[in-house]
């Protein structure tokens, strides 16, 4: 009335051994859910008396240079807030501002390390990268052109345009395609901001995050088909050999 107990340690090891031989392949994440984005400055390249971190309301803002009338100039970042991502979709990673007014002493690159807090999957990453600040003397003739006198450039370095994440055991980049300023445009790497504008010049971080191909850490199914079967086999001849 009984069933055998080898029979069922049979089932029951195999069933074990399937399960996890197909939990170990990585399964292609097509949308993730992102809580939130925050940011913090460092390493800021200047005159180190002059260059002051603070934060404004949800904004991380650093500030360099001996003002001439008008306040320090400085870059602006606030982070993003709950959204869901599609895998191999641009996104807003969130608003970059650049606070451009007369100045000496100014900076000339800064870091902004990035909090990616994910909730599907559970996880948070951190991604640092790199911005070059090209202030400007405000006299002619003008490096960059715009509606001001002389404006000033901001570009990503181009050495911080990726860099990597995993998401349930599998290999991502995440892809800096650089800002946008208005969303009929495609990313750019660079953006010119107005000297002395009534408003500070803000640009989208936009951002990309693709699977790389192919995935590592993977075990070789015939490892894991031949302990399947070897086990399976020793079980069954145990129970066959019970019965006589």
């Amino acid at each position: 009335m009984y069933g055998n107990p080898n029979s069922k340690l049979a089932l029951i090891l195999s069933t074990t051994i399937l399960s996890a031989f197909f939990s170990l392949f990585p399964t292609s994440v097509r949308a993730i859910a992102l809580n939130r984005v925050s940011g913090i400055w460092s390493n800021v390249i200047g005159d180190e008396n002059t260059i002051e971190l603070q934060t404004v309301g949800d904004e991380s803002q650093v500030r360099w240079g001996i003002p001439l009338g008008n306040g320090k100039s400085g870059l602006g970042f606030t982070g993003i807030g709950a959204t869901e991502l599609n895998i191999g979709d641009p996104f807003i990673i969130g608003t970059l501002r650049h606070f451009n007014n007369p100045i000496t002493l100014p900076a000339t690159s800064a870091d902004l390390t990035l909090e990616l807090e994910f909730s599907d999957p559970l996880l948070t990453q951190f991604f640092t990268f790199s911005l070059d600040i090209d202030e400007t003397p405000n006299v002619e003739p003008c490096q960059y052109f715009g509606t001001s006198t002389c404006p000033d450039l901001i570009q990503f370095s181009p050495a911080s345009m990726l860099t990597s994440l995993q998401l349930e055991r599998t290999n991502y980049t995440l892809n800096f395609l650089g800002f946008w300023t208005s969303f009929e445009e495609s990313p750019i790497v660079q953006i010119i901001s107005e000297e002395l504008s009534s408003s500070p010049t803000q640009a989208y971080l936009i951002g990309k995050i693709k699977p790389n191909s192919p995935s590592v850490g993977v075990p070789e199914p015939k490892t894991l088909f031949g302990f399947f079967f070897v086990g399976f086999y020793f079980l069954r001849s145990r129970d066959r050999f019970g019965r006589k």
